[in-house]
């Protein structure tokens, strides 16, 4: 399964600006916006907007890359898949954008 192809589909916005994050983690955040699929302790972290959580889990090329996280999910992810422990735990549970459009069908 290609979930960067997913990405695309589901979110252009957020798959045109991936790029602003390390390589490493696309397919991560790709697997999280479009199917919820639980990232790893540094990008949960993220996610649920907790930063001393993010820094003390970043490998260096995140650890750099902090500022780009917040630009990207503020500017170019969904809302609802990022912010607060609440918003991490409803994305997942509905298996973020495909779930979300498969539960309205």
């Amino acid at each position: 399964m290609n979930y960067i192809d997913d990405l695309r589909k589901e979110c252009p916005d957020a798959a045109e600006h991936l790029n602003a994050i390390p390589n490493h983690m696309h397919d991560a955040v790709a697997r999280w916006i479009t199917r919820g699929i639980e990232p790893g302790s540094f990008l949960s972290a993220v996610i649920c907007n907790h930063l001393a959580g993010a820094v003390a889990n970043a490998d260096e090329d995140n650890l750099i890359a902090l500022h780009s996280w917040v630009i990207f999910f503020c500017g170019y992810a969904p809302s609802g898949c990022w912010g607060s422990p609440e918003k991490f735990s409803k994305w997942k549970k509905q298996g973020g954008l495909i779930g979300m459009k498969d539960a309205v069908k």
